[in-house]
């Protein structure tokens, strides 16, 4: 069984061997390749559901959006050429922080950017979702052109999460669709989603 220490040296040398690093990635690619010719119709169509979901939201009335605004719904193109979408929101708050003195509370402005990423995994049958959630604070820029953040704000108070998990395609149905896209458009946290309670734990 490869261990931490085991890794980190093979990653080592890879990064000090071109070369090899070269046919890491080409037969990752393969891999990924092998997996969408087997199950690039399943996954595709999971792509599918995800997109008319976002799109239903989109031309829902202001009043249920007004939060966020709109979903964002792309396909990218990657190296790995992977079948890479994802999916993003984003709202705007405003939090009552305490910023030292003289100032003791001030509402501070924030950003809060919720995406999901998809791919094709180089494990057959299986397709990766990334979940990244960040809280970014407004950064004011002075006449100067400099940025002006306060430094006392602490970055627990950011919320940054980032999770990765692989799941079985043929698992990848319109409920698991509703849970990312619930969550995109701030309807549930990222704890409650089905697949990030169950047996599917997040991978590295």
């Amino acid at each position: 069984m490869i261990n931490w220490i085991e890794e980190a040296e093979r990653s080592s040398v890879m990064e000090n061997d071109p070369e090899k690093l070269r046919e890491k990635i080409r037969v990752r690619k393969e891999k990924i390749s092998a997996n969408y010719q087997a199950n690039g119709k399943a996954y595709e169509e999971f792509a599918g559901l995800v997109k008319s979901l976002a799109e239903r939201i989109n031309n829902l009335p202001i009043e249920y959006r007004e939060s966020f605004g709109k979903v964002n719904f792309r396909k990218k193109e990657s190296k790995l050429n992977n079948s890479l979408y994802y999916v993003s929101a984003s709202s705007r708050y405003r939090k009552r922080l305490y910023t030292g003195f003289p100032a003791f509370f001030r509402k501070t402005s924030f950003k809060h950017i919720r995406v999901a990423y998809f791919t094709i995994s180089r494990h057959m049958g299986m397709a990766d979702i990334e979940l990244k959630e960040n809280r970014l604070p407004r950064i004011r820029v002075d006449a100067g052109g400099e940025s002006r953040r306060n430094r006392n704000i602490r970055r627990k108070d950011w919320g940054r999460k980032d999770h990765i998990f692989r799941l079985d395609i043929n698992g990848l149905d319109e409920k698991t669709a509703m849970d990312i896209i619930e969550w995109i458009a701030f309807r549930r946290e990222m704890e409650t989603m089905a697949f990030f309670s169950d047996a599917a734990q997040p991978t590295s």
